[in-house]
């Protein structure tokens, strides 16, 4: 299986109903992990041992998409960071090997910095600055800003280098 996004896809960007996308073999068993304590300690390291979320599960529709809900996780606070992974399961009991893991961030600061390691930035309601600061480790980066007005600050960053374009969705892609 794939992980392909996550999205806050609450009206209030109130994070009441964020989502965990992604894709695998249609009609086998989705099932979520997380970094254990990682929402405790604030884990920003991507250390510590992965635990089952036997509760959370999803089937993989026919066009070989799932999506999981991940608003209700109580170990999900806001402005920390999270580590997801999922396996699959077939009707054989045919466990896969975990998929892509995902660094998400969201939260309610005015002004954030990303880290080299996100790969799900969700700033919420209100006028948010979010300042890019170094490459992305894995080339992947993706801003929701929410509700309000928002800036993006690109340091270090050649514009020359670069192209922007705007997708099916109206979002902006920079690329390089």
């Amino acid at each position: 299986p794939v992980i392909t996004s996550v999205t806050d896809d609450s009206v209030a960007s109130d994070y009441s109903k964020v989502t965990l996308h992604g894709t695998g073999e249609p009609g086998a068993v989705i099932t979520l992990w997380v970094i254990a304590g990682s929402t405790t300690n604030g884990n920003d390291t991507q250390t510590g041992e992965y635990k089952e979320l036997s509760s959370v599960t999803t089937t993989v529709s026919s066009d070989g998409s799932w999506t999981l809900d991940v608003s209700e996780l109580g170990d999900v606070p806001v402005n920390d960071n999270e580590f997801f992974k999922v396996t699959q399961s077939d009707s054989a009991d045919n466990t896969s090997e975990f998929s892509n893991t995902v660094h998400y961030w969201h939260g309610n600061f005015e002004n954030v910095q990303t880290e080299v390691g996100d790969d799900f930035v969700l700033t919420g309601t209100g006028n948010d600055t979010i300042v890019i600061a170094a490459d992305d480790v894995n080339g992947k980066l993706t801003v929701d800003g929410g509700a309000g007005t928002d800036g993006v600050v690109l340091q270090n960053f050649d514009v020359s280098q670069a192209t922007f374009a705007i997708d099916s969705d109206g979002n902006l892609v920079i690329s390089r």
